[in-house]
């Protein structure tokens, strides 16, 4: 448990806890790693896990900022997009918002291409089984 945020006005007057690790069958985030909070959203948008609250008595929120896909890593011998493979960069003019875990499609490894860059991969995840969930 923390209390250092972000969080959104959504949450005030309600009765939440606030987690920087997740762990499910299938997915671990933890959002004081950065390569380790990457997740892409069944929108195709990637978006970076900044905190997870879990509202009582038990609906878990990640609170995530956009990133933008800029470029694709390679094209031979195929497109990296059907690997979902990119180049991607922070949205500085995108909001915090949330997601439920029901929206993630995909855990995403990023790795540093440039100052601002990073290429991100797609990790095999089975994110739709939800026998148990631990925090931290």
């Amino acid at each position: 448990e923390h209390l250092d945020g972000p969080l959104l006005n959504y949450f005030f007057g309600q009765e939440f806890v606030q987690y920087k690790k997740i762990q499910t069958n299938g997915l671990y985030l933890n959002c004081c790693n950065f390569h380790d909070s990457m997740v892409m959203l069944e929108d195709k948008n990637i978006y970076q896990v900044q905190n997870i609250v879990k509202v009582l008595p038990n609906q878990i929120y990640f609170i995530i900022r956009r990133f933008k896909i800029i470029d694709i890593v390679y094209e031979n011998p195929c497109s990296s997009a059907m690997l979902f493979m990119f180049v991607i960069v922070e949205d500085k003019h995108h909001a915090l918002t949330t997601c439920l875990k029901s929206d993630i499609a995909y855990k995403m490894w990023t790795i540093p291409h440039s100052r601002r860059e990073y290429f991100a991969i797609e990790l095999c995840h089975t994110l739709h089984e939800q026998n148990h969930i631990i925090v931290e």
